[in-house]
């Protein structure tokens, strides 16, 4: 039986309106009423980061954008409507869009055996299903995907799939990298609609001119291709080929579900297109911050992307993301396009700019995380380098107050591990290492650290610009006061996390003795570090040094 769900006209995008309503809209549609589309909001953060690179692909296949000046006419005027839906009803391009088309089907490859098949779920990983055994956050057993839901999972999976073994034709490829951005924390700046969200993402593209970066081909969206994907390994044409890079050749086996719809519950996934070796997207993705490690080996990336991690706020990588230092970190290309567009004053946008990242957190060939998250930005970070100094002193005093804490939860978990609570200034009696790092793990005041900052951070970092530009229009530089603040406030969270931590503790005379001792090293590393040993970024961590495993 033949089934068709073509992408460009059946509804499959989930969008938000203004008042909460949701919708679901095809391409055409999305497009088409942009303006007076609130967001692209997937219950999956790889779902909705797909969506909107699907977006932007278009939108550069069709408007560049090759100048500034053409961007601007894109941004005042909005997109040529005739333009785009010539482009989209094309024959050639319009067939490329059917999701169960017989020879090019929608980021698939046709012409492959059936033989191996996997649940479709298995394109899902946030999915409780047979193909998924183990998920935090959903219980629903779904093993039947719509074509909607197909289509939105096949687009992501296509940039998140993890490394590991696919279904296979032969025993000569059965293992795949990961895809492009697993491992990446992808940054979308936010507009007040849908229109100017894609606008604010849409970077300067001019291949003649090596933007976003000079390619290895003549660049085209995946579904221009003149053939499917293969096994191959390659280098991109370009951004547009970035943007829809096809990184697992995949083929849908639709069936008819409930009153003859098509649903899909088996997949064919191999391995696709992979990086040659020695491919690094620095300098090549413009929605991905990236930071040089010096110690990379032969054959690893010596610039890896800017990750989010399980246990680690993104506010705490803020600097990573506004702030670009020669040989060390470069932040998200789309940022540095942005600042040019308002110094040149194409561009005028709120004193605050909404930036959204998305992204997951692969255990080899497993997702066990993925996560939204938002960071309000005052715009003068992106252009003021004595700001954003300002930005790395406050960080380095919370990584400093941490730094006390994890030391004195560690000099706890000792005392709590020793036969004899009032032998802790006898070095030849420390307790067992493994049994000390078990009771230290269970501790947990680093997290609840992190966790009461988060807000104060960003009210912080929100006062520190007001005040900076008010210093720079000649009224009192209130930014010392403000740093002041901070640093009091750091104080406080590392006391109320130590406080919270020891509350749990069953009471006895042990266990008091214990918390009171490590109290006073948590204030005096805190009286310590503070004011004048902060800790740099590069070192921050949760857990305990060498240092403090010797204390």
């Amino acid at each position: 039986m033949t089934y068709q769900f073509n992408l460009i006209d059946e509804k499959w995008i989930p969008c938000l309106l203004p008042g909460g309503r949701r919708e679901e809209y095809g391409i055409r549609d999305a497009l088409l009423k942009a303006a007076k589309i609130s967001e692209i909001s997937d219950h999956s953060p790889l779902v909705t980061a797909a969506l909107h690179r699907l977006l932007l692909a278009i939108l550069h296949t069709v408007f560049g954008p090759r100048s500034v000046d053409e961007w601007a006419a894109l941004w005042h005027r909005g997109w040529d409507e005739r333009r785009l839906m010539s482009y989209l009803d094309d024959e050639r391009v319009h067939e490329r869009f059917d999701l169960f088309h017989p020879q090019r089907p929608f980021c698939q490859v046709a012409g492959v055996s059936s033989r191996g098949a996997s649940p479709a779920t298995r394109l899902a990983r946030e999915l409780a299903s047979p193909a998924n055994a183990v998920l935090l956050f959903d219980h629903g057993g779904k093993d039947v995907l719509t074509a909607a839901e197909a289509a939105r999972c096949l687009l992501a999976y296509q940039s998140y799939a993890p490394g590991g073994s696919q279904s296979r034709e032969s025993a000569e490829f059965s293992s795949a990298k990961a895809a492009p951005l697993v491992n990446a924390a992808l940054l979308l700046v936010k507009g007040s609609d849908l229109r100017r969200t894609l606008l604010l993402n849409l970077h300067w593209y001019c291949p003649d001119e090596a933007e976003p970066f000079s390619g290895a081909g003549a660049d085209r969206p995946a579904w221009e291709a003149a053939a499917p994907p293969g096994d191959v390994v390659r280098a991109p044409l370009g951004y547009l080929d970035l943007l829809t890079w096809q990184s697992r050749r995949v083929r849908l086996l639709p069936e008819a579900g409930e009153g003859g719809q098509a649903v899909v519950s088996r997949a064919i996934i191999l391995r696709g297109e992979q990086f040659e070796k020695g491919f690094s997207l620095h300098e090549k993705e413009t929605m991905v911050a990236f930071k040089k490690n010096v110690k990379a080996g032969p054959g690893a990336d010596p610039w890896p992307a800017v990750a989010l991690q399980p246990e680690r706020a993104l506010w705490r990588d803020s600097l990573s993301l506004l702030e670009s230092v020669a040989e060390q970190r470069s932040r998200p290309k789309m940022l540095d396009w942005l600042r040019y567009l308002v110094a040149e004053g194409h561009l005028a946008i709120a004193d605050t700019l909404p930036l959204e990242v998305f992204g997951c957190v692969p255990d080899q060939a497993n997702v066990v995380l993925w996560r939204h998250e938002r960071l309000p930005v005052p715009t003068s970070y992106l252009s003021n380098p004595a700001l954003v100094a300002l930005l790395r002193e406050s960080l380095q005093m919370a990584a400093g107050a941490a730094s006390a804490l994890v030391t004195a939860q560690w000099q706890l978990a000792c005392l709590l591990a020793k036969p004899n609570a009032h032998s802790e200034t006898d070095p030849r009696r420390l307790p067992p290492r493994a049994r000390v790092k078990g009771l230290y793990a269970g501790l947990g005041a680093p997290r609840s650290y992190w966790a009461a900052l988060e807000a104060p951070f960003h009210q912080h970092m929100q006062r520190l610009a007001t005040h900076y530009l008010a210093a720079e229009d000649g009224q009192a530089d209130k930014t010392r006061e403000d740093l002041d603040a901070w640093r009091r406030a750091a104080r406080r969270a590392a006391r109320a996390a130590y406080d919270e931590m020891a509350a749990t503790l069953q009471y006895s005379e042990r266990t008091a003795r214990a918390t009171a001792l490590a109290e006073n090293a948590l204030r005096y590393r805190l009286n310590r570090s503070l004011p004048r040993e902060p800790m740099t970024i590069e070192e921050e961590t949760d857990e305990p040094t060498e240092t403090v495993l010797a204390d």
